[in-house]
């Protein structure tokens, strides 16, 4: 979360360039270690493939700062969209190339060549048109307020909106959700149904592809559903149906069911990573977005790392498939109870159709 603070207060793409070819220095450091089979060599790897994940928050905050500075409202969701979208395609096709390239390099080359990649992506922001650093003015006003001090300003922030709040609380249940996908998706289709592996990398392409068209081709339709019903609604159908995916991945023998949800999974978590960062946006000031998109953040990184934990724990007592029942009906039990007041109704704030 500290490096929120320091999105909000450096800001500009001096911060985005250095993170990116800070990664590209620990992908060297990465292809010097690997070969190292000692359990020195596996902890520095184990270091510096932490390093690459906390140097890209500071540089997803960057781009927050710089799209609530530099994009219009109406210009954030279609941006965002696309982004996730772009994502999402290099997500897949490093799913179709990795196998692929290691007959070709070894481990080593292949790191040197993904920092060959964030060099060149420094390169790209440089020609960002916006400044390095934000101006002096709003850096002068942070000059005596310490990192602990502005963590909190945005802490209270998010507490006085209900729906930020709630929103936090599902996402941090849907961790045991998203962990049985990504963590016992390939046990599910292979050893409970006896499939071929093929179908376990069908349904996680379809997942990639689902969540790259939506983003791509639906971002001014979800947005356009949003401010015209609020974005307490997409909240609640998305995780609600998530959780129905994750049950039906848990209830029914079928690998052409488990395609089907992967899908929706993928559509879904389109849906939420450009309605959600969208509201976020427009609903705080400026000044301290970068502190409020790393509580996000945080939340959402250490969603799946607590939901793994859980479920390592049932596993030990109950199914797999049980395992995408229980994290299902979890989901979407506290869905309903979260986003709903008595007498059934939405939870909302005076900024709920910011999107």
């Amino acid at each position: 979360m500290f490096f929120g603070v320091l999105a909000d207060r450096v800001g500009g793409k001096w911060l985005i360039v250095s993170a990116v070819w800070a990664q590209a220095l620990i992908c060297v450091g990465v292809a010097f270690v690997v070969a190292d089979r000692t359990s020195v060599g596996l902890c520095i790897s184990l270091v510096l493939i932490g390093g690459l994940e906390v140097l890209d928050v500071i540089r997803a905050n960057s781009v927050n700062v710089l799209t609530s500075r530099y994009l219009s409202v109406e210009a954030r969701a279609q941006f965002i969209g696309s982004l996730h979208s772009v994502q999402s395609g290099i997500r897949l096709a490093a799913r179709f190339f990795a196998a692929s390239s290691l007959i070709w390099f070894s481990i080593r080359e292949i790191a040197l060549i993904d920092g060959l990649s964030f060099v060149i992506a420094g390169i790209l922001y440089l020609f960002l048109p916006i400044p390095f650093r934000k101006p002096s003015m709003v850096n002068e006003q942070h000059a005596k307020s310490s990192y602990i001090s502005d963590l909190v300003e945005g802490w209270k922030l998010i507490r006085a909106d209900g729906l930020s709040v709630r929103f936090l609380c599902v996402l941090l249940l849907s961790g045991p959700s998203m962990a049985a996908i990504s963590g016992y998706l390939a046990w599910r289709i292979e050893r409970s149904l006896h499939a071929s592996s093929w179908w376990y990398s069908l349904s996680i392409s379809i997942e990639m592809i689902g969540s790259m068209g939506a983003a791509m081709m639906g971002a001014k339709a979800i947005r356009n559903v949003a401010r015209r019903f609020g974005a307490t609604w997409i909240f609640i159908m998305d995780f609600f149906l998530l959780g129905i995916a994750s049950l039906a991945i848990g209830l029914f023998h079928s690998v052409w069911v488990i395609a089907a949800c992967m899908l929706a999974v993928g559509v879904l978590q389109a849906g939420q990573n450009i309605v959600a960062p969208s509201y976020v946006l427009a609903s705080f000031p400026m000044e301290i977005i970068g502190r409020v998109g790393a509580v996000f953040s945080t939340v959402e990184v250490g969603t799946q790392a607590v939901g793994s934990a859980c479920l390592a724990i049932c596993a030990k007592l109950v199914s797999v498939p049980w395992l995408f029942v229980g994290s299902g009906l979890l989901l979407v039990v506290s869905t309903l109870l979260l986003f709903t007041k008595l007498k059934v109704q939405l939870v909302t704030s005076p900024t709920y159709k910011n999107v």
